[in-house]
């Protein structure tokens, strides 16, 4: 008899681990996470982790903003393991002809709170004096940004996850999605099928030949 969950997330990364924990806190039922490998054992392991706002849609400032407030205070937030979060601060060059769009970048993120500013060539020395800044017409600076470390903050994700009731499946591989009438109905694994009314494909570079056999055709 196949195993049935809620939702099954494939994948152990930081981007699965954190959707695990964040649906496991809203508590919208039981979710089983697959592993093919171990933890962070893709990606999320070799990722430098860098925890920045500076973009130029909002929407995706919005969402680093989240994300820069759960690794700096991840102890009251999350409550299990730790980031590895450390405040270095988040430099941007920009050439001439890139200024006007730093410049909408930086009073975009002013308007939401954002403690960062536009910086001269010179500031942009002072900063890191090891910098070539022959090239440089002036920089965007994130006192509060930084990084974090990819393992760390997937592992932590997991351990936390799993005081939440979250089944977690390490050394399980996602071998297909089943459907039936083009819906999505669950898992194909190692271990056999799980049954599940939502899947979420978080896989790295294993999610496309996931997704492609049911039409759906990622960038």
């Amino acid at each position: 008899m196949a195993d049935i969950a809620d939702i099954v997330v494939v994948g152990g990364g930081v981007h699965g681990a954190s959707t695990a924990w964040h649906l496991a806190k809203r508590g919208v039922g039981n979710i089983v996470l697959l592993e093919k490998d171990g933890i962070a054992s893709g990606a999320s392991g070799w990722s430098s982790a860098i925890v920045r706002m500076h973009y130029q849609l909002e929407s995706l400032v919005k969402i680093t903003m989240y994300g820069r407030e759960l690794y700096g205070d991840w102890a009251n937030i999350v409550g299990v393991g730790e980031s590895g979060f450390r405040k270095v601060g988040f430099l941007v060059l920009f050439p001439e002809d890139e200024i006007e769009q730093g410049q909408k970048v930086v009073k975009m993120q002013n308007r939401l709170g954002i403690d960062t500013r536009f910086i001269s060539k010179e500031e942009v020395s002072q900063i890191e004096p090891r910098l070539s800044i022959d090239d440089v017409a002036a920089g965007a600076w994130e006192p509060n940004s930084g990084h974090a470390d990819g393992s760390t903050v997937a592992n932590s994700f997991i351990a936390a996850a799993r005081t939440l009731g979250v089944d977690v499946r390490i050394g399980t591989e996602a071998l297909g999605l089943t459907t039936n009438h083009d819906k999505i109905t669950g898992v194909e694994t190692s271990e056999g099928m799980i049954s599940a009314g939502t899947v979420i494909v978080e896989a790295g570079f294993r999610t496309s030949a996931l997704l492609e056999p049911h039409g759906i055709d990622l960038p």
